[in-house]
């Protein structure tokens, strides 16, 4: 399961390296000492190298885009999630009704609302940080929505991760990843 930036990072090497396995063994897959066991496999007696190979380029095609969607998509996650817990934290002894329909609110719009509002609370982090995010994010969804026209910008996996893993770090926030809080220490 993908429960975490490292997770997905994994998830993406992970596949990405058996892509490349794969493109490897279809180079020795007609050899005749290969062929023999092979051939008597019930699923694999019929595959050529050429499906080998084609299967595994289709893979590596559109593998760094789809990386970055599930990256930013499990980042969006956490950093809700994370938020979500502060006011949690913070609104914990709060009573008055008109205040607890307020963080009622808030809470519904960490969930459900635009992802750059909740990002826009960060903002003193760092405008260039945040922007670099915003490039993710902006790609992500041009990824998310069918690749239609050009991106305003091309975000390699490995950047991506860097860059949120970074925004990560940097954030007070409690942190809460697969279904668990814990206080994340950060020096004033």
């Amino acid at each position: 399961m993908i429960g975490s930036l490292e997770d997905a990072e994994r998830w993406y090497r992970s596949v990405r390296s058996l892509a490349h396995y794969t493109q490897r063994l279809a180079k020795l897959w007609d050899r005749d000492e290969i062929a023999g066991v092979l051939g008597r496999d019930n699923r694999l007696r019929d595959v050529t190298a050429a499906d080998l190979h084609d299967k595994a380029a289709t893979v590596l095609e559109d593998l760094d885009d789809l990386a970055v969607l599930v990256l930013f998509s499990v980042f969006e996650a956490t950093v809700r999630a994370r938020t979500e817990a502060d006011v949690d934290r913070e609104m914990a002894d709060l009573q008055h009704p008109a205040v607890l329909a307020a963080v009622k609110a808030l809470k519904d719009a960490i969930r459900n609302g635009g992802f750059a509002k909740v990002m826009a609370a960060y903002g003193a982090m760092g405008n260039d940080l945040t922007e670099q995010v915003n490039q993710v994010r902006k790609f992500r969804n041009w990824v998310a929505h069918g690749r239609r026209g050009a991106p305003e910008n091309n975000v390699e996996p490995d950047h991506a991760v860097e860059r949120l893993r970074r925004y990560l770090n940097l954030t007070r926030l409690t942190k809460v990843e697969m279904g668990r809080a814990t206080r994340q220490s950060s020096p004033e």
